[in-house]
C-alpha cells in the first residue's frame, strides 16, 4: 500500500506506509531500543518474582525487600560492563 503525501513547499512523495518514528531510526537504533525494552522487561519480571518471596527467604539470599530493585539494577549493569569488556577492541 502506498500513499501520496504533500507537505508544504516539497513535491509529493510516494512511499510505503511507514510509522513516522521509523523513518528516522536506523536499524541499529531500533535494535538498541528493542534490546533495552527486553532487558527492562526481564528486570521487572525478576523483581516481581523476588517481591513474591517471604522476608525469611529474602534474608537467606542476603536481601531485604527494599534492596531488590537496586540489587537487580546493579547486577544488570555488571552484565553490561562484562559484555562491553568482551566486545571492546583490545589495546595492543
Amino acid at each position: 500500500m502506498s500513499h501520496t503525501i504533500t507537505t508544504g513547499d516539497h513535491p509529493p512523495d510516494t512511499f510505503a506506509a511507514t510509522p513516522r518514528w521509523a523513518e528516522f531510526a536506523t536499524k541499529n537504533e531500533l535494535l538498541r531500543m528493542f534490546t533495552a525494552w527486553l532487558a527492562e522487561r526481564a528486570l521487572r519480571r525478576a523483581e516481581d518474582e523476588l517481591q513474591r518471596l517471604d522476608d525469611r527467604t529474602l534474608k537467606d539470599i542476603g536481601l531485604t525487600r527494599g534492596q531488590i530493585s537496586s540489587a537487580l539494577r546493579e547486577l544488570a549493569r555488571g552484565r553490561v560492563d562484562d559484555i562491553a569488556a568482551r566486545v571492546a577492541p583490545r589495546q595492543y
